[in-house]
């Protein structure tokens, strides 16, 4: 099962039936198929550190590491989003390298991040 993202909690209560068909397509969408779900989640991820989604990448790194992601694939996952999203892509990206606490529901080891 893939994890639903939190927000998903409104669109739920004021849209069941849309909420769903969402569930559906991020199921299909995820399961092995050409591509595995850990290449698919890597695919995510890169597009998370694009888009300047740290905490989306954060989350996501920690999904692909439980499919079998590697250290080693996480780094050339966010190296790549330096050639999608430049400096912010990079940015974004390094929320992969410390994943993703939900207990507090931040980022972990956030105290080893550079925030200048």
């Amino acid at each position: 099962m893939v994890e639903i993202p939190s927000f998903m909690a409104a669109i739920k209560e004021s849209d069941p039936v849309f909420y769903e068909k969402i569930i559906e397509m991020r199921e299909f969408a995820y399961k092995d198929g050409a591509l595995s779900s850990k290449i698919k989640l890597l695919m995510i991820m890169l597009m998370d550190a694009a888009y300047g989604s740290k905490i989306g990448c954060a989350k996501i790194s920690d999904m692909a590491r439980r499919v079998g992601a590697t250290e080693e694939e996480i780094r050339e996952t966010v190296r790549l989003s330096f050639i999608m999203g430049g400096l912010n892509g990079i940015s974004s990206g390094l929320g992969a390298y410390f994943g993703f606490d939900f207990e507090k529901n931040d980022i972990c080891n956030k105290s080893k991040m550079i925030t200048k």
